[in-house]
């Protein structure tokens, strides 16, 4: 038997039925991982390596360990996200989750069937629990390794800004991949990276994300006066806005599509006026919207790419989270052929989305991406109705 062979079969079914038992049973939403990231060092270490629960401050940590090669060798990095989109907390999901917390909203880890269900269990806990596993069987078995292997559990890696609530960092910068930022500038680099996420595939390509702002402006106005002063609510012009936006991102990933990425699109907030005010108008309405973006589409759309309102009014939008995807030049390493007890496979990666288009055949690293330089918020007025 191969130490490969010894490893695999050192992973089974009921390990990781634990392994996701025990992270899911540890709430980590976003901001407040340290306790998980305590546990899993804790478990790194026990399984020799060289382990620490590293605090970006008192709520929040990575947890990293490394496992020493002989030093001849390039290192690999495995990685997964830890923290989890919604806290589990009635009174911070409700009522925007729905009215109540269902079972697998609350980081209680139960199996049902094949399945471990609890808040994050699948995603991303689940990836963790698999990274955690297999670290557990390579510090079991101690393989023969070239290179050193790096194992990075990252706090921070949702799509979300700062959670505003006592208990959480005061810091603005707790999720989008602060964690990982973090690890880098202190000196954790590797060679190559495999990370944790969902599915049975391996993409070799990320879509990037931006965040946009649309305003809406309206004019302030009373109730009592509609009929006497002039009247322009821009909730009633956000409407026909957000109608004409739903539209324009339902066929978004067909024209952005790629031969492995699909990028989506979606409305996620709205906001305008007073809930205490009801009698008046507010002067402005804002609407916020989620664009994933592919490759090479890293700049911010110009003026003409936005749906057009029919009314008379003019909206503005500003870019307020960039995350760009790669560029179309390779900045990174290729990786090799992937193995599979010890016999060389053909690097053909699984093409998700199904298109027509032939997928790449060579898998390669995806490095961090880089923000873009200058600033991070840039105004503009749409003048047409051309489609992105």
């Amino acid at each position: 038997m191969t130490a490969l062979d010894t490893v695999l079969a050192w992973i089974t079914e009921d390990r990781l039925r634990a392994a996701a038992h025990a992270v899911t049973a540890i709430p980590s939403p976003t901001g407040r991982e340290a306790p998980l990231a305590r546990m899993l060092a804790s478990r790194l270490a026990a399984a020799g390596f060289a382990a620490e629960a590293q605090h970006l401050d008192e709520f929040q940590a990575n947890a990293v360990g490394r496992l020493r090669g002989a030093g001849d060798g390039e290192d690999l990095m495995l990685y997964a996200p830890i923290d989890t989109l919604t806290t589990g907390q009635s009174e911070l999901d409700i009522p925007w989750i729905g009215p109540e917390l269902r079972p697998d909203m609350l980081a209680e880890p139960r199996d049902e069937g094949p399945f471990v269900s609890g808040l994050g269990a699948s995603n991303p806990k689940g990836h963790a629990a698999c990274i955690l596993v297999l670290a557990e069987a390579l510090g079991t078995v101690r393989p023969e390794l070239a290179g050193d292997v790096v194992v990075a559990f990252g706090a921070g890696g949702m799509p979300t800004n700062a959670i505003e609530a006592p208990g959480y960092p005061a810091r603005a910068n707790t999720g989008q991949g602060v964690g990982c930022s973090f690890l880098l500038e202190r000196g954790w680099h590797t060679d190559h990276a495999v990370i944790a996420k969902p599915g049975d595939f391996v993409a070799h390509d990320e879509v990037g994300l931006c965040w946009f702002e649309i305003t809406v402006p309206g004019i302030h106005t009373y109730a009592g006066s509609r009929h006497r002063l002039p009247y322009r609510n821009p909730i009633v012009t956000a409407a026909d806005v957000v109608t004409r936006l739903e539209r324009w991102l339902a066929d978004y990933p067909a024209r952005h599509r790629t031969a492995t990425a699909a990028p989506q699109g979606i409305i996620g907030s709205i906001a305008g006026g007073w809930e205490r005010m009801l009698a008046v108008t507010p002067a402005a309405c804002r609407i916020r919207v989620d664009v994933r973006i592919a490759r090479a589409r890293h700049r911010c759309p110009s003026s003409g790419n936005w749906p057009r309102s029919s009314t008379r009014s003019t909206w503005s939008w500003r870019w307020c989270w960039p995350f760009p995807a790669r560029p179309p030049r390779r900045t990174h390493r290729s990786c090799g052929p992937p193995s599979r007890r010890g016999k060389a496979l053909p690097a053909v990666p699984t093409n998700p989305c199904r298109t027509t288009a032939a997928p790449r055949t060579r898998t390669s690293c995806v490095p961090a991406a880089s923000r873009p330089s200058g600033p991070a918020c840039r105004k503009r007025t749409p003048t047409t109705s051309a489609a992105a």
